[in-house]
């Protein structure tokens, strides 16, 4: 994973190529990406998922026992989760910033493989 752009630490460098990297393995997983046309529209750093059949909760503890920092739930935004369909589930929110690096990036990857078992 290379960065695009005069800095390595800047958003639109890192972030924008990750995520399009991640929901392009979440959708041939089979993991559905809830904010990632939000992500666009608002150019921040912020995508949620779920997984069929396991609970964002769990999802959110296996990250962090592999030092990954996401929030699982409905991140006090019960009506955020009521339009997209999630209110009964949550999500795991992932929250890019200016200051990831591709190496980070490349870890987050590796940490949802492990945790989910499967090869994107």
């Amino acid at each position: 994973f290379e960065a695009e752009g005069e800095e390595a630490g800047d958003l639109l460098a890192i972030g924008v190529p990750a995520l399009r990297i991640i929901s392009f393995h979440f959708l041939v997983a089979g993991i559905s990406v809830v904010s990632m046309s939000v992500f666009q529209a608002l150019g921040h750093g912020v995508l949620s998922l779920t997984v069929e059949g396991l609970d964002v909760e769990s999802i959110g503890s296996a990250l962090a026992e592999r030092g990954i920092a996401v929030r699982a739930g409905i991140h006090c935004a019960p009506y955020a989760h009521r339009t997209v369909g999630t209110l009964d589930t949550g999500t795991v929110r992932i929250s890019f910033s200016d200051f990831n690096t591709p190496e980070e990036v490349a870890r987050l990857l590796r940490a949802i493989h492990g945790v989910l078992g499967r090869a994107f």
